[in-house]
């Protein structure tokens, strides 16, 4: 449990919080609601296309459609497809870079009405951001799996504070864990089944508890990868388009 939860301490309370330029599991907003009790939004953008999506009121992320076109490219559909993708980003007030499309690595999901009830209908509509390129994993079968759909399936457990997934290969998985829990046997077999209910049967996981994990040298936190290639254009279902036509 966080230190100003243990020690009861008082806070200052801001008028809304913003998440930006990080990934924010389930677990940092269990840890956020109980202290703060401003909403909180998440922004979406790069260094180098500036802001492209808000989230609204209703959870959703709208388009900066006055700052940049975005284009959307969806994954096969036994990897998700056609409402999961990859965002291509063309910023327009940049003189250098207005034709250039930036493969920003990130991965995210279409609301599939193309509406929202906070009225706002201009340009792409997300029901979410679904992790980087780089936070990709797969089941034992090969199929994709966000960092997302990870966070969703670990988010049944308790006790948790941070994590991290490290794919090794096709069936090896090593999750590393923070966690005050006392029964690290207990709480090693719960995490394992779910994640086999995740990753496949025959998937061979290896629990490690750690005291803290460091940020990497971006300053980003790092909650899953795999340590080989995922090569993301083989998983791009490129006759969409032609198929939408």
């Amino acid at each position: 449990m966080p230190l100003y939860r243990r020690s009861q301490q008082k806070v200052f309370q801001p008028d809304i919080i913003v998440f930006t330029y990080e990934y924010p599991t389930n677990f940092h907003y269990r840890q956020i609601r109980p202290v703060f009790s401003a909403p909180i939004i998440g922004s979406y953008g790069t260094t180098e296309t500036g802001y492209v999506f808000m989230q609204c009121e209703n959870g959703n992320f709208h388009q900066n459609t006055q700052f940049c076109r975005v284009d959307f490219q969806p994954f096969k559909p036994e990897h998700g497809g056609p409402l999961l993708g990859r965002i291509l980003v063309t910023p327009f007030n940049n003189p250098w870079s207005y034709i250039v499309r930036f493969d920003t690595g990130d991965i995210v999901h279409l609301e599939e009405s193309g509406k929202c009830a906070c009225g706002r209908d201009s340009g792409v509509i997300l029901s979410s951001i679904a992790g980087r390129k780089v936070n990709l994993t797969q089941t034992c079968s090969g199929r994709l799996v966000t960092l997302l759909e990870l966070d969703n399936t670990m988010s049944i457990l308790e006790g948790i504070d941070m994590y991290k997934l490290i794919q090794t290969d096709t069936r090896t998985y090593e999750l590393h864990l923070v966690s005050q829990r006392p029964d690290k046997e207990g709480l090693s077999e719960e995490v394992s089944e779910v994640l086999r209910r995740l990753y496949g049967r025959e998937a061979d996981i290896t629990v490690v508890y750690d005291t803290d994990i460091a940020p990497e040298s971006s300053g980003k936190y790092l909650v899953s990868r795999t340590i080989f290639p995922v090569d993301l254009d083989n998983y791009l279902d490129k006759g969409y388009f032609f198929k939408k036509n």
